[in-house]
């Protein structure tokens, strides 16, 4: 119901910006007059592209979630990268297929850079940070830490 009060409240205002652009052209202002016919042919471009936004995230949402019901009945292991790639409509530049080390299979990872250090209490301990490279299935969730060479 909040959305019938919303869309009756965008056209009240474009009815309304209607008659100000009447009354303006009547007054001769022609200052307010073209800066209200501006805004009112932008605004139908304006609703109508938020309007295609909306209506994409709804259909993405609906593929991904169809495509993750279907998941136990296929038994294939593309199914998380199908949903993810419906879903997200870009792929972070941390996100990548690697072939996992413990399932053995190209699966996505989360990739992550870490800097690490000896323990604190030891006296190189300022001089030890070293940059690791950390991957994370997505599929079997396991993490594989590995050291970067450092120049």
């Amino acid at each position: 119901m909040p959305y019938f009060f919303a869309v009756f409240g965008i056209a009240a205002w474009f009815i309304y910006a209607l008659a100000i652009l009447a009354a303006a052209n009547v007054l001769a202002i022609s200052t307010l007059s073209q800066w209200v016919a501006t805004a009112v042919s932008y605004l139908p471009a304006l609703i109508a592209g938020l309007l295609v936004i909306v209506i994409g995230f709804v259909v993405a949402d609906f593929i991904g979630d169809a495509i993750m019901r279907t998941r136990a009945a296929t038994h294939t292991a593309y199914t998380r990268w199908f949903y993810t790639l419906m879903t997200q409509p870009t792929n972070s530049p941390t996100d990548t297929t690697e072939l996992c080390q413990h399932c053995l299979q190209e699966t996505p990872h989360s990739v992550r850079i870490e800097i690490r250090t000896e323990n604190e209490g030891s006296e190189n301990a300022a001089l030890s940070r070293e940059p690791y490279r950390i991957t994370e299935c997505q599929e079997c969730e396991t993490a594989t830490d590995q050291r970067m060479n450092s120049i």
